[in-house]
């Protein structure tokens, strides 16, 4: 068994899935492992709110505790927990999610030329729900 370790990780290396966050790990040379931390916030749609999570958390790394347990040379268990990933609730990603809007679409003032009011409208969307829960938010 590996004993707990604390291991950092960059925002950047993070995999944002459908309540969970996912990492890749190397433990040797030649095995990196997979682990999963749970949160139900996550979004896959959120990979693109990386910079954003990792500024209002005023952070570029994470910290995670992992654990893996071998019998023998098999790896029979794997867990991994992070203070930092279980910061993120749904204040965090609605402030992330206004963040990202604002930078964008509000301050920029000025869309890309290929962009279209549809394409604009589906981003946000995607993040929102809805144009009509973007206006709540502001």
């Amino acid at each position: 068994m590996i004993p707990r370790q604390l291991a950092a990780g960059s925002f950047i290396d993070l995999e944002f899935h459908y309540g969970m966050i996912c990492f890749s790990y190397k433990i040797s040379t030649q095995t990196s492992l997979q682990f999963e931390i749970e949160n139900e916030e996550i979004q896959p749609e959120f990979e693109v709110l990386k910079p954003y999570f990792s500024k209002v958390l005023n952070s570029k790394f994470i910290a995670v505790r992992i654990q893996v347990g071998f019998e023998d040379t098999i790896i029979v268990s794997q867990l991994a927990a992070s203070k930092d990933i279980d910061l993120i609730n749904k204040e965090i990603v609605d402030s992330v999610k206004f963040e990202f809007v604002e930078h964008h679409f509000i301050k920029s003032r000025k869309t890309k030329k290929e962009e279209t009011l549809e394409e604009i409208s589906k981003k946000i969307g995607a993040f929102f729900c809805s144009e009509e829960n973007l206006i709540d938010a502001l």
